[in-house]
This record gives structure tokens, sequence and C-alpha cells, in this order.
């Protein structure tokens, strides 16, 4: 997904609304989300859905991280050692 270009990808609920197709195929083809505002306000974000897949991918990867980080600060963690043992281990069977 690129950057957002302002003047091009921030448009008005109404005008998606008459150009709903020819915005759609835009979207597709400038590989970068489309941001839909109504009386000057965002109101939603319209993205291809390779796009929302590799966002969603890229977020469950970060939730998974910070999981991790929140068991190592309970206490829950195990040292590097084990974890190279228990990796090596999976990787013979």
């Amino acid at each position: 997904m690129k950057r957002i270009d302002i003047t091009r990808d921030i448009r008005p609920l109404t005008e998606f609304r008459s150009k709903m197709a020819d915005m759609v195929k835009e979207l597709n083809t400038a590989n970068r989300p489309l941001f839909l505002t109504q009386h000057g306000r965002p109101v939603a974000v319209v993205l291809a859905p390779e796009d929302y897949a590799e966002l969603m991918e890229k977020f469950e990867f970060v939730e998974a991280v910070k999981s991790g980080e929140a068991s190592l600060d309970a206490g829950k963690g195990i040292s590097r050692a084990k974890a190279v043992e228990q990796v090596r281990k999976a990787r013979r069977k």
C-alpha cells in the first residue's frame, strides 16, 4: 500500500456515491486507500482487499508480539537457550 496523496485520496462521500465504480477501479490500480469525508470530516476508509489483508496480517503480528511481551513481563517466558532447544527438537520431527 502506497502513502496517501491528500489531493487525490480524500474525497467527499457524495462524490464517492456518484462515481463509485470509477473510484473503486482507481483504488485498485493506485494501490492506495481512499478516505471519505462528510461535511469535511473523515467518515470511512476504503481499501483494496489485498491491502486490507496485508494490514490485518501486520496487525495480527503486532498483537502476537505484544502478547509475548506481556507473557515475559508476567514471568511466563522461557530462556533463549530453552527456546532454541525446543525449536531444534521441533525441526528434527
